[in-house]
């Protein structure tokens, strides 16, 4: 018999999205690019970063601030109402908020400009834990993907040689 988890992220939104109002927000956006909508993702799982109860509309509106200042005033309110649906579905669901994080972490790892957007949204002190993790799996992910191996950086200083005869 499983157990089911108990949801520990702060779910009291003051927003509430009728199944109606859901619906509509994603059909309005649902043609989106794919740089805004990953953009949207991070931006819902950085509403709920901290899992305190107490930030979850500081953060929503931080969010909003960051989007008036970032878009086009014409997507900006459907891009926020759709980071609201997100942050619902991740309010129901954990272990789906848990999936799109461990999914946003590589897209962060492998688009540094998303990085800088996390940074921002987590430079206040009490994300200070949240900044260092990730920050830390950044680097390691890097020094994974960057570090040459032993034959890698023969063949390089091999080229560099090779060019320095030119």
């Amino acid at each position: 018999m499983s157990k089911t988890k108990k949801n520990t992220l702060p779910c009291r939104l003051s927003t509430k999205l009728s199944w109606l109002k859901r619906f509509i927000i994603k059909w309005r956006t649902r043609s989106l690019n794919s740089k805004l909508t990953t953009t949207i993702q991070i931006l819902s799982i950085l509403a709920l970063a901290s899992k305190a109860n107490e930030d979850l509309e500081e953060q929503l509106k931080k969010i909003k601030i960051y989007i008036e200042k970032t878009l086009n005033s014409n997507i900006a309110l459907d891009v926020y109402n759709r980071v609201l649906v997100l942050v619902s579905e991740y309010c129901a669901n954990e272990e789906f908020f848990d999936k799109e994080s461990a999914k946003i972490s590589e897209i962060i790892v492998q688009d540094i400009q998303y990085y800088a957007l996390v940074e921002e949204m987590l430079q206040e002190d009490k994300y200070q834990v949240q900044r260092t993790v990730l920050k830390g799996m950044v680097r390691r992910e890097y020094d994974k993907r960057y570090i040459l191996g032993s034959e890698g950086k023969i063949l390089l200083e091999y080229q560099e040689r090779s060019l320095e005869m030119l």
